[in-house]
């Protein structure tokens, strides 16, 4: 039936109570004749004017005044009980939404790194916001943008992906501080998002959030959906707010990333320092035992090293160092650790490596030395190294047996000639 004819339709349109006697033709709503002709109706109005529908009886007897004013009072009740559901509505949905951001604040309030701020706002995001197919967090540096995090369809194909400066909305997003685009993908000729060689397809939704921290914009949170309306103005709040907390705990991983490197690190070799370096020797020692493995342990001496400085002045000394210590770090594998023991001492810490394995490393090593120049003021200087190996076994079960046996065998370097490997326990000298 359409909504504004009959009866039922009186009542809609005139938004006011209706009541007839034997209007069995104007009673529409049901599928055939109606039964009965007598008819009562009673509009449903919000207290701001808004007709939310009708409130309708019928039956064979004649409605009354009386039975009038039970039907007005029954439906200003049903829409007082409408509009309370609503209220608890809303409430129970802030409250959910708060529970979320609360519980995605915990979340980001834990990480120590960026990598991992960045990993969890992207899933944090995902889960705020379930109708997201694509979420994206990237950093901005030097007129740079490099991709963090992703999460979702296509991420795969953004790991790592870095880009300069460009017309994109990334670019623009971090250049106005302000969400991105200002209107609805599908009306858009061409959407360029990270960079023009960077195509993602199939988004119907596309909002761009700037990560703000203070006046400065770190980066941005790129949230996409197959389904066009997918992100709700409401789902866009909680977007925003959660970027603003995502770039408060970059710039905090950051500044720890940073701290954490200063309190580890040698301030003139760059490797490090000797603190780290008894810390991470304990720890993949008991990996290495946990796991039956062996770990291998290098200690390099610059030789002669006091008659570079006397005769060069420390500036040169200081040059060679950091030129040996680049050349340890070059040689150094990924899960190694290069490490600056003291004075003119280098270490090298060879998880996952046997006897055999560590001295091919040392000998490969003291090549390079003796091969390299190094520059400094008063032109190119050569030196040469003499290293000491030791690895885990009977008699290396604790930091110290593999530091004594090394230190050890680099003595027997030393006092051999110099310029050569020695391995602990009477390994063959490389």
């Amino acid at each position: 039936m359409a909504s504004r004819e009959g009866a039922l339709g009186a009542v809609l349109s005139a938004a006011l109570p209706v009541r007839l006697a034997n209007a069995r033709e104007q009673i529409n709503y049901y599928e055939g004749r109606a039964p009965h002709g007598a008819f009562l109706g009673a509009p449903l109005l919000e207290r701001g004017g808004a007709l939310l529908g009708a409130l309708v009886a019928d039956r064979a007897a004649a409605f009354s005044e009386g039975d009038q004013r039970v039907l007005e009072a029954l439906a200003k009740e049903l829409v007082r009980a409408i509009e309370a559901e609503r209220l608890l509505g809303t409430v129970r949905r802030e409250k959910e939404e708060k529970a979320r951001f609360f519980e995605a604040l915990e979340e980001l309030n834990r990480t120590n790194t960026v990598a991992q701020a960045a990993e969890t706002a992207v899933l944090q995001a995902r889960r705020m916001c379930p109708s997201l197919d694509l979420c994206v967090l990237t950093h901005a540096l030097e007129r740079r943008h490099r991709v963090l995090a992703a999460d979702g369809e296509g991420a795969a194909a953004l790991k790592d992906l870095s880009f300069a400066d460009n017309a994109g909305l990334v670019s623009n997003v971090v250049k106005l501080g302000s969400a991105l685009p200002g209107r609805e993908i599908s009306a858009m000729d061409r959407v360029v998002i990270f960079d023009n060689g960077t195509v993602l397809k199939g988004l119907g939704s596309l909002k761009i959030f700037p990560l703000r921290a203070g006046d400065v914009c770190v980066g941005t949170l790129v949230c996409g959906s197959r389904k066009a309306g997918a992100l709700s103005s409401g789902a866009q709040r909680e977007l925003a707010m959660l970027a603003l907390q995502a770039a408060e705990a970059l710039v905090r991983a950051r500044l720890y990333e940073q701290a954490e490197k200063l309190a580890t690190t040698d301030g003139l070799t760059g490797l490090v320092n000797r603190r780290s370096f008894n810390e991470q020797l304990e720890q993949r020692l008991r990996e290495a035992t946990r796991y039956d493995r062996p770990l291998s342990l290098l200690l390099l001496d610059i030789d002669h090293f006091k008659k570079v400085n006397d005769t060069h002045g420390h500036p040169a000394g200081d040059a060679v160092l950091r030129g040996v210590a680049k050349l340890a770090q070059k040689a150094a594998r990924d899960t190694d650790v290069a490490a600056r023991y003291g004075g003119e001492e280098l270490a090298l810490i060879l998880p996952e490596t046997d006897a055999r394995g560590a001295m091919v490393i040392a000998e490969r090593l003291r090549k390079l030395v003796e091969t390299t120049a190094h520059a400094s003021e008063l032109g190119p200087l050569k030196v040469t190294v003499s290293i000491g190996v030791s690895t885990t076994g009977q008699r290396a079960k604790a930091p110290a047996d593999l530091l004594e046996q090394a230190d050890r065998a680099l003595y027997r370097a030393k006092h051999a000639g110099r310029n050569r490997v020695e391995g602990a326990r009477g390994q063959a000298a490389a």
